[in-house]
C-alpha cells in the first residue's frame, strides 16, 4: 500500500491549539454555512509592552475604538516573567492569522482560549459584522469610562464566577427579603451590546441577529466600564427588579424580559454553587447557625460566563473570561476588603504542573492581592475524573514501544484532543505515530511542525502538532497535540474523523535512554441544557476496573493519579476535593494527585468537603434557579464553594481593627488550610486522633492522595461516622455516578 500523502506545515505559534484552529478548526466551523465573516478569538498572551504594541499595529484597519469580540482589545491582567505582562486579548481570526504569518507569534507565549468548536452556537451560525462594528463602535465610544468615584466594596466580599446565576433569587437577598446582597452582576455574553445614547437613554441590541431586524431596544442593563462586551447590573437596579416581583412565576417573566436565558432550567449550576458559597443559609448538611458569609454585611460579586465558555467543557474558553472577571471584580473592591473567589470550573488537558499561562496568571493575581496586606483566596475544584480513563503515563524504552488505545466515540459532534507531554530535551528522541481505527497510518509527529493526514488541510480529519519549550518549568516540557475532527458533523462537510479505537504508538531508537511521558485526553462531556451531545473519549486500560483503594501499577499505562483539574496546579489557589458528608470517604469521582507533588505545592488537593450526602444519597441540596426551590447536585464543584464559605468566615474573624502599621502580607494558602482544619466544629486533619475513619484500618496511599490535609464540614467525632470496612472501601469504585456539574 503506498504511503498516504501528508501535509506538513511549520508551526508559527507556541500553541498547537491555535495552530489547529487557524489552519483547520475555524474552516470547519463554516462548513455548509454562508461565510459568517470574521470570527473572534479569545486569547491569553504573555509578552513585553513593545511587542504588544507591535501586535496591535499589525492588525490593519483596527485603529480607533472597537468593541471586543468584533475587533481587538488588550487588557493587562498580571505580571509575567521578567519584564513581560500577561494580557487577555480579543482579536479576529484574520488579525491573529496576520500575526502568525509574519512570525510575530513565535516570540509570544500564547494560550488559545477556544480550543474546541461547539456546534449550533449563534455566534458561529449567524453574524452581522457590519451592524456589529457600527454599533459596537458607538457602544465603546459612549460607554462611561472607569468611574473611580463609585464607592469601593469593603468588609467581606465573595466573588462567584460561574454559569447559570439567578441574581433575583431570595438566597442572595438581605434579611429584609427585599434588597440584594449582590453588589455587581456582569453578564459576559457577547450577544448583548449595551449603548448609552447621547440623550442618556440606555439601549441594547443583539449583533448576531440578521441585519434589519428589530433593535436596539430599551434595557435595564448598563454598559460595562473597561470591557466592551456583555452588560452589567448594580445593586440598586437589582433592588428595583426585586421590588417589581410578585411571585416565583414573575422571576421567570423578569428573566425573559431582561433577555437573560442562563437560568431557564430548574437546575442552574452557578446558583447552586453560589448558594453554598454565600447563600443566606449555611449548607443544609452543615451547622444550622448563621454565619458571616450569609450575612447582610457580605457583598457578592457575580460574573456570568458566556454560553460558549460554559458549553465547551474542555475549559478552552475559561482563561480570557475568568481573568477578565477577576480584573473586573477587583476594580470594584477596596484594597482593605477580605476577598474569596470561587471558580467551580476546570479542564483535563494541560501540563498539570502549574506552569500553564492561565495558572501563572492566577498565581500572580493572588500574590499581588495578598501583598497588599489583605486576606485573599481563590478556591478551585479538584476535578471529577478519577476513574474516567483520561490520563496515561509511563516510560518508553528501547525495543519496548508503548501503545495507547484511544477509544473515540461514535456520533460525537465535537472535536477530540489528546495531549502528550515530554521533556523538551528529549522530545526529538521519541517517535509518535498515530494509527486510525482501520489500521492505516494517520501521521508521525515532527518537532516544530503540524502534520495533517491528507493532501490538503481541508482533506484531513486529524493532525499532530508539536510545541517545544512552550512551558517554562524545570525541566522544560513540550507538548505533542493530536487533534481529531468530530465523528458526527452537523453540516454536510466532506471530512469527519472515524470513530473507534485509535492507537498512539511511542517508540525510541535502541541506543537512546528511556523517556518518560504523560498523556491527557481533553475533557469533552455533555452538560445539562447543552444543545448537543458531546461524547468523552478515553484510554483503554490493560486491566479490569479496580476498587478505588487499589493504586496504579507500572504495567498499566492508564492512571487514576494525576487526574485532577488541570487549572488547579498553581502554587496559591486552594483546591477542594469531594467526600461523603456521613463517612468522610472520598466521593467516587474526586481526583487523585500524582505520587510526587509538582510546582512546590504543600498539598494537592488541600482538603476535601462534602460533595455527596452519603453513598445512598449522592449530591447535596442547595438553591434551584427560582426562589424557594432546591436541587441536588454533586461533584468537586459542590465541595469548592463550601471551602470558599469557610474561608470567608475565617477572614471575617481574622480582621483586626484600624491600624497605622504598614500592611503585612495576607495569609498564604497553607496557613488558610491549617486554620480551617484546626477547629473540630468544622474540620479535622487527616492525622488527627479524631480523624473520621476507623483507626484500625489505616488510610491507603491512594485514598490519602485524594483527601489532602483533611476534612471540612464533616463531623469530626468518630461516633458520627460509618466504620470503614474492606467491603465499603471497595464499593467506592462502583457507587454513585459522577454529578453532572461543570467540575
Amino acid at each position: 500500500m503506498p504511503e498516504p500523502t501528508r501535509t506538513v506545515v511549520a508551526a508559527l505559534t507556541q500553541d498547537p491549539y491555535m495552530e489547529w484552529a487557524l489552519l483547520k478548526g475555524l474552516k470547519f466551523t463554516t462548513c455548509g454555512l454562508p461565510s459568517p465573516g470574521p470570527k473572534s478569538l479569545q486569547l491569553v498572551l504573555e509578552c513585553d509592552e513593545a511587542l504588544k504594541d507591535d501586535l496591535q499595529a499589525q492588525a490593519q484597519g483596527t485603529s480607533g475604538p472597537h468593541a471586543e469580540y468584533f475587533s481587538m482589545a488588550f487588557h493587562e491582567i498580571a505580571d509575567g516573567e521578567s519584564d513581560k505582562k500577561i494580557y487577555s486579548v480579543s482579536a479576529t481570526d484574520e488579525q491573529v492569522a496576520s500575526w502568525r504569518d509574519v512570525g510575530k507569534l513565535r516570540a509570544v507565549r500564547a494560550e488559545y482560549s477556544t480550543a474546541r468548536t461547539v456546534p449550533l452556537i449563534r455566534f458561529v451560525n449567524s453574524f452581522s459584522p457590519t451592524l456589529a462594528l457600527e454599533a459596537t463602535q458607538a457602544a465603546w465610544s459612549s460607554a462611561p469610562p472607569s468611574n473611580t468615584s463609585v464607592p469601593s466594596l469593603t468588609g467581606n466580599v465573595m466573588v462567584i464566577i460561574d454559569d447559570g446565576l439567578a441574581f433575583l433569587h431570595d438566597a442572595f437577598r438581605k434579611s429584609d427579603g427585599q434588597s440584594t446582597r449582590i453588589a455587581y452582576f456582569w453578564d459576559q455574553d457577547p450577544s448583548h451590546v449595551v449603548v448609552r445614547q447621547s440623550n442618556g437613554q440606555i439601549e441594547e441590541f443583539d449583533p448576531f441577529e440578521p441585519e434589519g431586524s428589530s433593535g436596539p431596544y430599551p434595557t435595564e442593563w448598563s454598559p460595562v466600564a473597561d470591557f466592551a462586551y456583555g452588560r452589567e447590573l448594580a445593586a440598586a437596579k437589582i433592588d428595583t427588579l426585586i421590588e417589581n416581583l410578585s411571585d416565583s412565576r414573575s422571576e421567570t417573566r423578569m428573566y425573559s424580559d431582561l433577555r437573560y436565558d442562563r437560568v431557564r432550567l430548574a437546575l442552574a449550576h452557578g446558583t447552586h454553587v453560589a448558594d453554598l458559597a454565600a447563600g443566606r443559609q449555611p449548607p443544609r448538611h452543615g451547622p444550622a447557625a448563621a454565619d458571616d458569609a450569609g450575612s447582610d454585611a457580605t457583598h457578592i460579586v457575580m460574573v456570568q460566563l458566556p454560553p460558549l465558555v460554559s458549553q465547551d467543557t474542555s475549559g478552552g474558553g475559561l482563561a480570557k473570561h475568568v481573568l477578565d472577571a477577576l480584573t473586573y471584580a477587583l476594580r470594584k473592591i477596596d484594597d482593605t476588603a477580605s476577598v474569596v473567589v470561587n471558580l467551580s470550573f476546570g479542564a483535563t488537558g494541560g501540563p498539570h504542573n502549574g506552569s500553564s499561562l492561565f495558572e501563572r496568571a492566577l498565581d500572580s493575581i493572588i500574590q499581588r492581592e495578598r501583598s497588599k496586606g489583605r486576606d485573599f483566596a481563590l478556591v478551585l475544584p479538584a476535578g471529577n475524573h478519577f476513574d474516567a480513563a483520561g490520563h496515561a503515563a509511563g516510560v518508553v524504552r528501547p525495543a519496548s514501544p508503548v501503545q495507547l488505545g484511544w477509544q473515540v466515540r461514535v456520533e460525537d459532534p465535537t472535536e477530540s484532543f489528546c495531549e502528550l507531554w515530554i521533556e523538551t530535551s528529549r522530545i526529538g528522541d521519541v517517535m509518535v505515530d498515530l494509527m486510525k481505527p482501520d489500521g492505516s497510518h494517520g501521521g508521525r509527529a515532527q518537532v516544530g511542525m503540524t502534520v495533517f493526514d491528507g493532501d490538503t488541510v481541508e482533506s484531513s480529519c486529524c493532525a499532530i502538532s508539536t510545541s517545544t519549550g512552550s512551558v517554562p518549568s524545570a525541566p522544560a516540557m513540550s507538548l505533542i497535540l493530536i487533534s481529531l475532527l468530530p465523528t458526527r458533523l452537523e453540516k454536510d462537510c466532506s471530512v469527519s474523523a472515524p470513530h473507534g479505537l485509535w492507537t498512539i504508538k511511542l517508540s525510541i531508537a535502541d541506543w537512546k535512554a528511556p523517556v518518560a511521558f504523560d498523556a491527557w485526553i481533553q475533557r469533552d462531556e455533555a452538560i445539562p441544557g447543552a444543545r448537543y451531545g458531546a461524547r468523552q473519549s478515553l484510554f483503554l486500560s490493560t486491566r479490569p476496573r479496580q476498587p478505588a483503594t487499589v493504586d496504579d501499577v507500572a504495567e498499566d499505562p492508564v492512571k487514576r493519579r494525576g487526574t485532577g483539574n488541570s487549572i488547579s496546579n498553581g502554587l496559591h489557589p486552594i483546591v477542594a476535593g469531594a467526600c461523603y458528608a456521613t463517612s468522610g470517604l472520598p466521593s467516587p469521582y474526586t481526583a487523585a494527585r500524582v505520587a510526587v507533588l509538582c510546582s512546590g505545592r504543600h498539598q494537592w488537593p488541600d482538603l476535601v468537603a462534602p460533595g455527596d450526602q452519603a453513598e445512598t444519597a449522592p449530591g447535596l441540596l442547595a438553591a434551584g434557579s427560582r426562589s424557594g426551590t432546591t436541587i441536588r447536585m454533586n461533584g468537586t464543584s459542590v465541595a469548592a464553594p463550601q471551602v470558599a464559605r469557610a474561608i470567608l468566615n475565617l477572614f471575617a474573624g481574622n480582621r483586626g481593627g484600624p491600624s497605622s502599621k504598614p500592611p503585612s502580607p495576607g495569609m498564604d494558602s497553607a496557613e488558610i488550610t491549617n486554620a480551617l482544619l484546626t477547629g473540630t466544629d468544622q474540620g479535622c486533619r487527616i492525622h488527627s486522633v479524631k480523624a473520621p475513619l476507623n483507626p484500625l484500618l489505616p488510610l491507603d496511599p491512594l485514598t490519602q492522595a485524594r483527601i489532602g490535609a483533611g476534612w471540612l464540614n464533616v463531623g469530626c467525632d468518630n461516633a458520627a461516622f460509618v466504620p470503614v470496612t474492606a467491603n465499603s472501601a471497595s464499593r467506592l469504585a462502583t457507587s454513585a455516578q459522577e454529578g453532572r456539574t461543570q467540575e
